[in-house]
């Protein structure tokens, strides 16, 4: 990542409240461990075809205690991931961190994400799996590569859509990068696309590329993370956000930010 691109995407990301810009300073992600869960939903983004952030709107109106970090890494830790022309934020090298006092409400609830595109006649829902990548920050200050490299856990969330179906390998490679994969699309994904869109079972879906002038939104709020331009459209396509949960008593009210 150039050093343009880098200060780019931390103004960016400074302007995503309740994101925040992590420094990992001299610390490395083993010992950021300690502290948080590391994970990425950018694929709702890049491939999914979201244009609100449903973990922004979750944290905001039931978590509002809740900091979600990004740390910013100088080589991409995921391949594949951003397409093309993409012009917002650089999930390749964008990693997230939840810490664990939050982490056991917002991981399972990311994984029941869905979303709705009634226009486009395009059902998507979130996979999630954990997979290996290499200590990104520790291996910059390494003199002598080990022979055993350090390695994190992240959460990563694909795309399981009535299209496309896009997972990831449960380790990184010799690039040190997790690699996106394509599976077959999901039968049972079809099955409750044409079931919520009520669809004839013959009628095709459209495809992505083919999108019609107008549609709308409902369940989340207006965007707030940068996001590529799209063809002009009267109105936002529909997505179907999970309900906010009604947050536990006993779940600390407000948790440490870290600068």
């Amino acid at each position: 990542m150039t050093a343009e691109l880098r200060s780019a995407a931390v103004e960016r990301a400074r302007e995503n409240p309740p994101y925040a810009v992590l420094d990992p300073g001299k610390a490395t992600l083993t010992g950021l461990l300690q502290q948080y869960a590391f994970f990425s939903h950018g694929a709702f983004f890049t491939y999914g075809g979201f244009d609100c952030d449903p973990l922004q709107d979750y944290l905001q109106t039931v978590m509002p205690g809740c900091t979600v970090q990004m740390i910013l890494l100088a080589r991409p830790y995921l391949r594949g991931v951003v397409p093309d022309g993409w012009q917002g934020l650089p999930f390749d090298h964008l990693l997230f961190a939840c810490p664990h006092a939050a982490w056991h409400e917002l991981g399972p609830w990311l994984r029941g994400v869905s979303a709705a595109d009634r226009v486009r006649k395009r059902f998507v829902r979130a996979t999630s799996q954990v997979s290996i990548g290499l200590d990104l920050l520790a291996l910059e200050r390494l003199i002598v590569v080990p022979a055993t490299l350090p390695t994190i856990p992240i959460t990563l969330y694909g795309v399981d859509a009535t299209d496309k179906h896009l997972a990831f390998s449960l380790r990184a490679d010799h690039t040190g990068a997790i690699a996106t994969v394509r599976r077959p699309i999901n039968p049972e994904t079809l099955q409750m696309g044409r079931a919520i869109l009520g669809e004839d079972p013959d009628q095709p879906f459209w495809p992505l590329e083919q999108e019609p002038a107008t549609s709308r939104v409902r369940g989340c709020a207006a965007p707030r993370l940068p996001l590529p331009p799209r063809r002009p459209m009267l109105v936002k396509p529909e997505l179907s956000c999970p309900a906010p949960t009604t947050p536990s008593p006993n779940r600390t009210p407000s948790l440490p930010t870290t600068a």
